[in-house]
């Protein structure tokens, strides 16, 4: 594998403060939070592929709603149909763990949802076609965007701090993918980190791909979604960490 299962670590960090700005909505069968740009209609769309909060959660809110204010669509999928990983304290079930969890969200669930998602975006009433869209991922949604980078379903990839990411899934890309990984991280460590290279080396010499790993000093696994807002370092790692997602789907999305 090219990084571990989610541990703890996934979720562990900051909530942030804020007023959401999207709203909720349904793309075919699929729930989703929705963040629409100043500009109406859009001309371009990133999939937000979200960690193991899932959409609920007022950081990944947040964060989309900031793409959003760049000008782009961003359509945040509910990829584990309401049952994200509760935070510690009363509404934890006694003896829930990351595997207990994870386990009810296989492959073979997910997959669909992010299916269901890409098509409702290329129909209308978005008619949003691949050149135009792009997409996020953090922790356990790094996962499903490599994995669908095997498809021309949308022009350019960005990931953060991903977890459980094949060593076959990440051969799969078919589109540029950018990275960006914390200094002290337990699920995508230095040796898996090295392996990802590795394989990126290859796919790009094979296909032509771009491809980039940026690593961030002084932060650990969630610091591009959960930085300590009060912490200098921390914060200026995330805003790098959304800098680099922007400057990169730039590159590769039509306008």
């Amino acid at each position: 594998m090219t990084s571990h299962p989610p541990g703890e670590c996934c979720f562990s960090g900051s909530v942030h403060e804020g007023t959401p700005v999207g709203e909720m909505t349904t793309l075919g069968q699929v729930s989703a939070y929705v963040s629409r740009p100043p500009n109406d209609p859009p001309k371009k769309a990133l999939i937000y592929f979200a960690d193991g909060y899932g959409i609920p959660f007022i950081n990944n809110q947040l964060l989309a709603d900031a793409f959003a204010s760049h000008g782009y669509l961003v359509i945040m999928p509910d990829l584990l149909d309401c049952k994200v990983y509760p935070p510690p304290g009363p509404a934890r079930p006694s003896g829930l763990s990351v595997d207990k969890w994870l386990a009810q969200h296989p492959v073979s669930r997910v997959d669909p949802v992010v299916q269901a998602t890409i098509a409702a975006l290329q129909a209308p009433p978005y008619s949003m076609p691949a050149s135009r869209t792009a997409a996020l991922g953090y922790c356990f949604g790094a996962k499903y965007l490599i994995r669908h980078l095997r498809s021309e379903n949308m022009a350019a990839g960005y990931v953060a701090h991903p977890s459980f990411v094949t060593a076959e899934e990440l051969r799969g890309i078919r589109c540029p993918l950018s990275i960006a990984a914390a200094e002290q991280d337990d699920i995508f460590t230095d040796e898996k980190r090295k392996e990802t290279e590795g394989i990126l080396r290859e796919v790009g010499a094979e296909r032509g791909l771009k491809w980039t790993i940026c690593m961030y000093s002084g932060t650990r696994h969630s610091f591009a979604v959960r930085a300590d807002q009060n912490d200098e370092r921390a914060s200026w790692a995330a805003e790098e960490a959304m800098g680099q997602a922007l400057r990169w789907v730039k590159q590769f999305i039509a306008e």
